[in-house]
Parts: structure tokens; sequence; C-alpha cells
């Protein structure tokens, strides 16, 4: 949902900068300055009420996300000399795969570069804490191994 009230508004923001470019747009500047934070925020106001909406019982966020079991994380960063996309190497898709389908419906695992260092992001979420720092463990030694 929320992609979708974003996409609007960015096409929204673009033709409001395209406006600001006509002749006469000068006297519309105040207006043309706060339509798009106007619409950021009917798009979150929107976001809201479809949050509430899918509550058939009208329970209160709480209550709804009191459903949704906690699981432990853990994040490992991996320095790496040079960035490189993980997903892109051989053995570190076999790893992630291997530690995915141990995991099963019991966890997740996110392997990612940093946008803004060189390194390599390692999270893994899963029911046991044991199993979840093993996991990343063994995925960021992979890491390690094929950086170095």
């Amino acid at each position: 949902m929320s992609a979708i009230l974003r996409f609007p508004g960015l096409l929204f923001a673009a033709g409001v900068d395209q406006l600001r470019r006509l002749p006469g747009a000068r006297r519309l500047g105040p207006l043309l300055r706060w339509l798009p934070r106007l619409l950021i925020v009917a798009a979150l106001i929107l976001g809201s009420l479809w949050a509430l909406e899918i509550s058939p019982q009208r329970m209160s966020l709480a209550e709804l996300a009191a459903g949704m079991p906690k699981f432990p994380q853990t994040m490992i960063n991996v320095r790496v000399s040079k960035r490189f996309d993980p997903k892109t190497v051989p053995e570190v898709q076999e790893t992630v795969k291997k530690v995915s389908s141990r995991l099963g419906d019991e966890g997740r695992v996110v392997l990612r570069p940093s946008g803004t260092e060189p390194v390599i992001r390692v999270m893994v979420e899963a029911r046991d804490e044991t199993d979840t720092v093993r996991c990343a463990e063994e995925i960021a030694e992979v890491v390690r191994r094929v950086a170095s």
C-alpha cells in the first residue's frame, strides 16, 4: 500500500517541479512549496486508515502486533577491502541458501553491502539465539574468506 501511495507522490512532486518553471509561477510559490508536503501527510493518513481497516475486530495496533513473535536478531558487519555484491558470489549464495533452508520458516537471512562504507552486513533472525549467532557467523566467515 505504501508503495502505491508514494508513487503518485513522486509523480506529483515532479509535476510541481515543472509548474515552478512556468511563467507566472512565482505568485504560486508558497502553494507549490507546501503541496508535496501536504501530499506526504495525506499518504501517511491514508496508510494509517488502511492499517486500521485490515483489523477485522478493530483491534489497536499494539494488539495486532502482540500476535507477532519477536525473534532474536544478530547483525555482523564484515569489513571488506573493496565493495562487492555478495549475492553475485556463488559460494556466498550457496551458504545463504543452506542456512536459510536450515532455518526454514523459523527465521530469515538478510545479506547486503552497506551503501556508505566498505562493509557487508549479515543479519540473521531465528527463534533460538544460539542458532542466530551460529548462522550469522557461518555466513560472515564465508564472506570474509571470499573478500580476502
